[in-house]
């Protein structure tokens, strides 16, 4: 399921992909500090962090968590009721493992920066064979904020 594109505009159910708020996605979290010698290790702690809110069905608090692109490009109860829509279908989390990460500075649509995509094998109820990939923005130094979150 596609939630959000660039646009914020809401696609078919049908689709196989979650993507909220697009690549170009904090706030009143506890923002993760990064060791200066692996931001990747960062990202990851702070995907994890924003990972529990939505496992939690805390989706308010995870658009307030999320980079600030996300905040001034998709609003916070359209953000909480396309979460919950994609989660419902997914069902509850049974399990989660890292898969891959790797660091960039350049995304596709997006401006140069720094960046890390996590890839994660999922199992929900009702989607046993799944992939999240979350991307992290740092927006300030040492601190990881979700800018993309799809499920595959």
């Amino acid at each position: 399921m596609w939630l959000f594109n660039q646009r914020a505009r809401v696609a078919p159910r049908t689709m196989s992909m979650i993507w909220l708020a697009a690549l170009l996605l904090g706030a009143s979290g506890v923002p993760v500090a990064a060791p200066a010698a692996n931001p990747q290790a960062a990202a990851e702690a702070a995907a994890s962090t924003w990972l529990a809110l939505v496992d939690a069905q805390e989706y308010g608090r995870s658009w307030r968590d999320a980079a600030s692109y996300v905040r001034q490009t998709v609003s916070e109860s359209a953000w909480a009721s396309s979460v919950a829509r994609a989660r419902a279908i997914c069902g509850p989390l049974k399990s989660r493992q890292l898969k891959s990460a790797y660091a960039t500075h350049y995304l596709p649509d997006s401006p140069d920066g720094h960046y890390v995509v996590i890839h994660y094998s999922s199992r929900f109820t009702n989607k046993p064979r799944a992939i999240e990939t979350i991307t992290m923005v740092e927006e300030s130094p040492d601190h990881w904020h979700v800018i993309g979150y799809y499920i595959n």
